[in-house]
Protein backbone atom coordinates (compact mmCIF):
# COMPACT_ATOMS: atom_id res chain seq x y z
CA UNK A 1 0.00 0.00 0.00
CA UNK A 2 1.25 2.96 -1.08
CA UNK A 3 1.27 6.55 0.98
CA UNK A 4 1.37 10.08 0.11
CA UNK A 5 2.76 11.64 3.52
CA UNK A 6 6.06 12.17 4.66
CA UNK A 7 8.50 9.26 5.47
CA UNK A 8 8.50 10.84 9.21
CA UNK A 9 4.60 10.31 8.82
CA UNK A 10 4.71 6.48 7.33
CA UNK A 11 6.90 5.52 10.10
CA UNK A 12 4.77 6.88 12.90
CA UNK A 13 1.17 6.50 11.31
CA UNK A 14 0.00 4.56 14.32
CA UNK A 15 0.01 7.69 16.37
CA UNK A 16 -3.71 8.82 15.68
CA UNK A 17 -6.74 9.05 17.73
CA UNK A 18 -7.58 5.67 16.19
CA UNK A 19 -5.19 4.34 18.79
CA UNK A 20 -5.95 6.46 21.64
CA UNK A 21 -5.86 2.42 23.43
CA UNK A 22 -2.83 1.74 22.41
CA UNK A 23 -0.84 4.68 23.35
CA UNK A 24 -2.44 4.19 26.93
CA UNK A 25 -1.00 0.80 26.93
CA UNK A 26 2.41 2.78 25.52
CA UNK A 27 2.26 5.32 28.32
CA UNK A 28 1.23 2.83 31.42
CA UNK A 29 4.54 0.88 30.05
CA UNK A 30 6.40 3.77 29.98
CA UNK A 31 5.44 4.91 33.52
CA UNK A 32 6.84 1.84 34.94
CA UNK A 33 9.91 1.30 33.26
CA UNK A 34 11.00 4.25 30.23
CA UNK A 35 13.52 2.31 28.44
CA UNK A 36 10.95 -0.68 27.97
CA UNK A 37 9.26 1.21 25.13
CA UNK A 38 10.60 2.64 21.94
CA UNK A 39 12.62 5.55 21.65
CA UNK A 40 10.45 7.36 19.45
CA UNK A 41 7.71 6.90 22.31
CA UNK A 42 9.82 7.80 24.78
CA UNK A 43 10.64 11.05 23.18
CA UNK A 44 7.13 11.69 22.49
CA UNK A 45 6.41 10.79 26.63
CA UNK A 46 8.53 12.89 28.04
CA UNK A 47 7.33 16.45 25.72
CA UNK A 48 3.80 15.94 26.11
CA UNK A 49 4.71 15.18 29.48
CA UNK A 50 1.58 13.03 30.23
CA UNK A 51 2.12 12.65 33.82
CA UNK A 52 0.10 15.72 34.66
CA UNK A 53 -3.24 13.57 33.50
CA UNK A 54 -4.07 10.09 32.56
CA UNK A 55 -7.09 11.70 30.50
CA UNK A 56 -5.75 10.70 27.48
CA UNK A 57 -8.74 11.86 25.21
CA UNK A 58 -8.61 15.27 25.97
CA UNK A 59 -4.59 15.59 26.14
CA UNK A 60 -3.51 13.83 23.50
CA UNK A 61 -5.83 15.56 20.64
CA UNK A 62 -5.24 15.34 17.05
CA UNK A 63 -3.66 18.26 16.72
CA UNK A 64 -0.66 17.67 18.87
CA UNK A 65 -0.03 14.49 17.37
CA UNK A 66 0.45 16.67 13.82
CA UNK A 67 3.49 18.45 15.37
CA UNK A 68 4.62 15.80 16.96
CA UNK A 69 5.28 14.60 13.33
CA UNK A 70 6.03 17.32 11.69
CA UNK A 71 8.83 18.13 14.46
CA UNK A 72 9.98 14.51 13.81
CA UNK A 73 10.46 15.80 10.19
CA UNK A 74 12.09 18.62 11.04
CA UNK A 75 14.63 16.25 13.20
CA UNK A 76 14.92 13.75 9.92
CA UNK A 77 15.18 15.68 7.18
CA UNK A 78 15.76 19.47 7.85
CA UNK A 79 18.72 18.91 5.83
CA UNK A 80 16.84 18.83 2.96
CA UNK A 81 15.44 22.89 3.19
CA UNK A 82 19.17 23.58 4.36
CA UNK A 83 21.28 26.27 2.64
CA UNK A 84 23.80 24.44 2.20
CA UNK A 85 24.68 25.76 -1.45
CA UNK A 86 26.77 28.54 -1.55
CA UNK A 87 26.69 28.76 -5.10
CA UNK A 88 22.46 28.21 -5.12
CA UNK A 89 22.69 25.36 -8.04
CA UNK A 90 21.08 22.41 -6.05
CA UNK A 91 16.97 22.46 -5.12
CA UNK A 92 16.05 22.83 -1.42
CA UNK A 93 13.31 20.63 -1.06
CA UNK A 94 10.69 22.68 1.34
CA UNK A 95 7.48 21.01 0.21
CA UNK A 96 8.60 18.33 2.95
CA UNK A 97 7.67 20.39 5.77
CA UNK A 98 4.75 22.21 4.76
CA UNK A 99 1.93 22.48 7.21
CA UNK A 100 -0.69 20.64 4.98
CA UNK A 101 1.67 17.73 4.74
CA UNK A 102 0.92 17.11 8.61
CA UNK A 103 -3.00 18.48 8.29
CA UNK A 104 -2.10 21.72 9.46
CA UNK A 105 -2.56 25.39 8.35
CA UNK A 106 -1.48 29.03 8.74
CA UNK A 107 -4.54 29.25 11.38
CA UNK A 108 -2.90 26.78 14.18
CA UNK A 109 0.34 28.85 13.81
CA UNK A 110 -0.84 31.03 16.88
CA UNK A 111 -1.83 28.06 18.66
CA UNK A 112 -0.36 26.10 21.89
CA UNK A 113 1.29 22.80 21.89
CA UNK A 114 2.46 20.87 24.83
CA UNK A 115 4.54 18.39 22.52
CA UNK A 116 6.64 21.68 22.00
CA UNK A 117 9.05 20.19 24.89
CA UNK A 118 10.37 17.73 22.81
CA UNK A 119 12.52 20.84 21.47
CA UNK A 120 12.45 22.85 24.88
CA UNK A 121 9.41 25.10 24.18
CA UNK A 122 6.65 23.58 25.66
CA UNK A 123 3.27 25.52 25.53
CA UNK A 124 4.75 27.32 22.43
CA UNK A 125 2.22 28.66 19.64
CA UNK A 126 3.21 26.68 16.32
CA UNK A 127 4.77 29.77 14.73
CA UNK A 128 7.79 29.55 17.01
CA UNK A 129 8.16 26.05 17.15
CA UNK A 130 8.90 26.23 13.86
CA UNK A 131 10.54 28.51 13.69
CA UNK A 132 13.37 27.18 16.56
CA UNK A 133 12.81 23.67 14.01
CA UNK A 134 14.12 26.22 11.15
CA UNK A 135 16.82 28.05 12.79
CA UNK A 136 18.27 24.47 14.19
CA UNK A 137 18.15 22.73 11.07
CA UNK A 138 17.53 24.19 7.76
CA UNK A 139 20.15 27.13 8.04
CA UNK A 140 24.12 26.73 6.46
CA UNK A 141 24.56 23.93 9.08
CA UNK A 142 22.39 20.65 9.30
CA UNK A 143 22.57 16.85 10.25
CA UNK A 144 21.34 13.56 8.52
CA UNK A 145 20.86 11.23 11.14
CA UNK A 146 17.68 9.57 10.82
CA UNK A 147 18.99 6.12 10.21
CA UNK A 148 21.46 6.09 13.35
CA UNK A 149 20.82 4.73 16.20
CA UNK A 150 18.69 6.12 18.83
CA UNK A 151 21.44 7.43 21.00
CA UNK A 152 23.25 9.14 18.51
CA UNK A 153 20.24 10.74 17.01
CA UNK A 154 19.49 11.72 20.54
CA UNK A 155 22.67 13.71 21.08
CA UNK A 156 22.63 15.47 17.80
CA UNK A 157 19.05 16.84 18.41
CA UNK A 158 19.90 18.00 21.28
CA UNK A 159 23.48 19.78 20.10
CA UNK A 160 21.19 21.36 17.15
CA UNK A 161 18.21 22.28 19.47
CA UNK A 162 20.67 24.00 22.23
CA UNK A 163 19.87 27.14 22.77
CA UNK A 164 23.21 27.87 23.99
CA UNK A 165 25.20 28.59 20.93
CA UNK A 166 28.66 29.22 21.09
CA UNK A 167 29.66 32.99 20.45
CA UNK A 168 33.39 33.67 19.35
CA UNK A 169 35.17 36.25 20.82
CA UNK A 170 36.99 38.54 17.87
CA UNK A 171 40.21 36.50 19.33
CA UNK A 172 39.01 33.46 18.19
CA UNK A 173 37.51 34.53 15.35
CA UNK A 174 41.40 35.53 14.47
CA UNK A 175 42.76 32.49 15.27
CA UNK A 176 39.97 30.50 13.35
CA UNK A 177 40.73 32.23 10.03
CA UNK A 178 44.55 32.12 10.41
CA UNK A 179 44.15 28.35 10.27
CA UNK A 180 41.85 28.12 7.44
CA UNK A 181 44.48 30.91 5.36
CA UNK A 182 47.28 28.33 6.47
CA UNK A 183 45.50 25.43 5.14
CA UNK A 184 44.14 26.63 2.04
CA UNK A 185 47.90 28.16 1.21
CA UNK A 186 49.21 25.34 1.70
CA UNK A 187 46.91 23.09 -0.41
CA UNK A 188 47.19 26.14 -3.36
CA UNK A 189 51.14 25.61 -3.09
CA UNK A 190 50.96 21.76 -3.54
CA UNK A 191 48.81 22.20 -6.15
CA UNK A 192 50.75 24.68 -7.97
CA UNK A 193 53.61 23.09 -7.56
CA UNK A 194 52.70 19.68 -7.89
CA UNK A 195 50.69 19.14 -10.29
CA UNK A 196 49.09 16.01 -11.11
CA UNK A 197 50.49 14.34 -7.96
CA UNK A 198 47.91 12.35 -5.92
CA UNK A 199 48.25 14.38 -2.68
CA UNK A 200 44.03 13.81 -1.00
CA UNK A 201 43.86 17.43 -0.67
CA UNK A 202 41.76 18.84 2.69
CA UNK A 203 39.82 20.92 -0.15
CA UNK A 204 36.13 20.74 0.83
CA UNK A 205 36.73 19.86 4.68
CA UNK A 206 39.12 22.80 5.59
CA UNK A 207 37.22 23.32 9.02
CA UNK A 208 39.04 19.81 10.10
CA UNK A 209 41.80 22.32 11.14
CA UNK A 210 40.46 24.67 13.03
CA UNK A 211 37.93 21.91 14.65
CA UNK A 212 41.38 19.99 15.62
CA UNK A 213 42.84 22.93 17.17
CA UNK A 214 39.99 23.58 19.06
CA UNK A 215 39.07 20.07 20.49
CA UNK A 216 43.19 20.43 21.61
CA UNK A 217 42.54 23.62 23.54
CA UNK A 218 39.17 22.29 25.08
CA UNK A 219 41.12 19.23 25.90
CA UNK A 220 44.38 20.30 27.67
CA UNK A 221 41.75 22.45 29.74
CA UNK A 222 40.40 19.82 31.11
CA UNK A 223 43.67 18.08 31.89
CA UNK A 224 44.02 15.69 28.63
CA UNK A 225 48.15 15.26 28.13
CA UNK A 226 48.29 13.24 25.04
CA UNK A 227 45.69 12.87 22.00
CA UNK A 228 45.67 9.84 19.47
CA UNK A 229 44.37 10.50 16.24
CA UNK A 230 43.36 7.83 13.00
CA UNK A 231 42.49 9.71 9.93
CA UNK A 232 41.79 9.00 6.31
CA UNK A 233 44.36 9.86 3.64
CA UNK A 234 42.42 13.29 2.66
CA UNK A 235 43.56 16.04 4.55
CA UNK A 236 46.36 14.50 6.14
CA UNK A 237 49.35 16.31 4.86
CA UNK A 238 47.85 19.59 5.62
CA UNK A 239 47.07 18.21 9.60
CA UNK A 240 50.59 16.88 9.63
CA UNK A 241 52.23 20.80 8.71
CA UNK A 242 49.59 22.82 10.18
CA UNK A 243 48.34 21.03 13.18
CA UNK A 244 51.11 18.69 14.03
CA UNK A 245 54.11 21.05 12.73
CA UNK A 246 55.53 18.77 10.69
CA UNK A 247 58.55 20.38 8.99
CA UNK A 248 57.59 21.38 5.20
CA UNK A 249 60.83 20.56 3.88
CA UNK A 250 60.41 16.84 4.87
CA UNK A 251 57.14 17.36 3.40
CA UNK A 252 58.15 18.46 0.45
CA UNK A 253 61.22 16.08 0.03
CA UNK A 254 58.78 13.20 0.59
CA UNK A 255 56.55 14.94 -2.51
CA UNK A 256 59.98 14.75 -4.91
CA UNK A 257 61.08 11.50 -3.37
CA UNK A 258 63.61 12.64 -1.78
CA UNK A 259 62.87 10.17 1.39
CA UNK A 260 64.16 12.01 4.90
CA UNK A 261 63.32 9.20 6.96
CA UNK A 262 65.83 6.95 9.00
CA UNK A 263 63.75 3.85 9.09
CA UNK A 264 64.58 3.58 5.63
CA UNK A 265 60.80 3.28 4.39
CA UNK A 266 60.33 3.88 0.68
CA UNK A 267 56.56 3.50 0.39
CA UNK A 268 53.83 6.06 0.09
CA UNK A 269 55.12 7.77 3.38
CA UNK A 270 53.35 11.33 3.09
CA UNK A 271 49.83 9.29 3.25
CA UNK A 272 50.47 6.41 5.77
CA UNK A 273 52.87 7.01 7.94
CA UNK A 274 52.28 8.08 11.46
CA UNK A 275 53.17 10.79 13.24
CA UNK A 276 54.19 12.45 16.66
CA UNK A 277 54.99 15.80 18.09
CA UNK A 278 54.53 17.90 21.38
CA UNK A 279 52.38 20.65 20.78
CA UNK A 280 51.65 23.87 23.11
CA UNK A 281 48.38 25.66 24.06
CA UNK A 282 46.81 28.47 26.10
CA UNK A 283 46.85 25.89 28.70
CA UNK A 284 49.60 23.33 28.62
CA UNK A 285 51.72 21.71 26.19
CA UNK A 286 50.40 17.83 25.41
CA UNK A 287 51.34 15.04 22.89
CA UNK A 288 49.79 14.32 19.63
CA UNK A 289 50.12 11.13 17.88
CA UNK A 290 48.86 10.03 14.38
CA UNK A 291 48.36 6.57 13.76
CA UNK A 292 49.96 4.34 10.73
CA UNK A 293 47.34 4.37 8.34
CA UNK A 294 46.15 0.54 7.90
CA UNK A 295 46.38 -1.25 4.81
CA UNK A 296 42.43 -1.08 5.18
CA UNK A 297 41.60 1.77 6.67
CA UNK A 298 38.20 0.68 8.26
CA UNK A 299 40.68 -1.10 10.72
CA UNK A 300 42.35 2.48 11.92
CA UNK A 301 39.44 2.95 14.80
CA UNK A 302 40.64 -0.41 16.92
CA UNK A 303 44.63 0.68 16.20
CA UNK A 304 43.86 4.28 17.67
CA UNK A 305 42.15 2.65 20.71
CA UNK A 306 45.09 -0.21 21.05
CA UNK A 307 47.38 2.88 21.26
CA UNK A 308 45.55 4.94 23.61
CA UNK A 309 45.30 2.08 25.82
CA UNK A 310 48.75 0.90 25.70
CA UNK A 311 49.13 5.17 26.51
CA UNK A 312 46.76 5.10 29.45
CA UNK A 313 48.69 1.75 31.13
CA UNK A 314 52.14 3.77 30.35
CA UNK A 315 50.95 6.87 32.61
CA UNK A 316 48.88 4.23 35.23
CA UNK A 317 45.84 6.57 33.68
CA UNK A 318 43.51 3.42 33.56
CA UNK A 319 40.18 3.63 36.13
CA UNK A 320 41.77 0.69 37.75
CA UNK A 321 45.39 0.99 38.28
CA UNK A 322 46.05 5.47 38.58
CA UNK A 323 46.41 6.17 42.16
Amino acid sequence: MQSNGTPSQERLSYTNRSNLEYIEQQYLEYTQNPDAVDPQWRHFFEGVEFASTHDLGSTLNEKELNVYHLIKAYQDYGHLKADLDPLKLSPRAPEKLELQQFSLSNDDLESTFKVGALIGLENAPLKDIITHLEKSYCGTLSAMVADCDSDVRSWFHRQFESSSQPQLTAEQKVKIFKSLAKTESLERFIHTRYVGTKRFSVEGGDALLPMLETAVEFGTQLGVEEFVIGMAHRGRVNVLANFMDKGLDIIFADFDGKIIDKTGYDGDVKYHMGYSADKDTENRPCHISLAFNPSHLECVAPVVCGMTRAKQRRRKDTKERKK
